[in-house]
């Protein structure tokens, strides 16, 4: 019975998160439907849709004519300081491509992880460790996260077996040790 009151923790620090101010640890959930910017790799081709009524962050893309991704980022200066984080977690709509999600530390190192193909048009949730990136690209290049972390991006990378098509994100969070929410 000693986990009987960790979800009401939990959700009293979700709380203490959106409520403004304070340094507080546990899970923040991001707004998908405001503050993303879309970029389409070269010779690749998409779009983002934020429907607002749907709080849903969907990336199209399209890499017929070439490319090799298509990325949403979003950056993270709504909140002061992520001084560690521990994992993300995404809830999925398919099918679509290779999916990969990037968090870019203080010192612009971009950390890759790659999730894979979504095989079917079902929810899924995904969790990222963050300790075992796929790629670490950036100057530093020492591959440990400088804080506070700048931006998230939601990536979709070429598959030759799916050119073209979409993949909805219906929940992104991320779960820290201590992060201070912007008033």
């Amino acid at each position: 019975m000693k986990f009987r009151y960790v979800l009401p923790a939990t959700l009293a620090l979700c709380a203490l998160a959106t409520a403004g101010g304070g340094i507080v640890s546990g899970q923040y959930w991001l707004d998908l439907s405001t503050g993303w910017e879309f970029t389409a790799g070269q010779d690749a081709n998409g779009s983002m849709e934020n429907p607002a009524e749907e709080k849903n962050l969907i990336l199209n893309y399209d890499f017929e004519n070439g490319g090799g991704s298509v990325f949403s980022s979003r950056d993270l200066g709504d909140i002061e300081a992520i001084e560690s984080l521990l994992l993300l977690q995404l809830l999925v709509k398919g099918p679509g491509g290779n999916l990969a999600v990037a968090v870019e530390d203080a010192q612009n190192q971009l950390f890759i992880y790659r999730l894979g193909r979504l095989e079917s048009d079902e929810q899924k949730m995904l969790e990222v460790q963050l300790e075992s990136p796929s790629e670490v690209a950036g100057k530093a290049g020492d591959k440990k996260i400088h804080y506070p972390v700048k931006s998230i991006r939601v990536m979709v990378e070429k598959d030759d077996l799916l050119l073209k098509g979409k993949i909805t994100v219906e929940r992104f969070s991320f779960h820290s040790a201590q992060f201070q929410k912007a008033n």
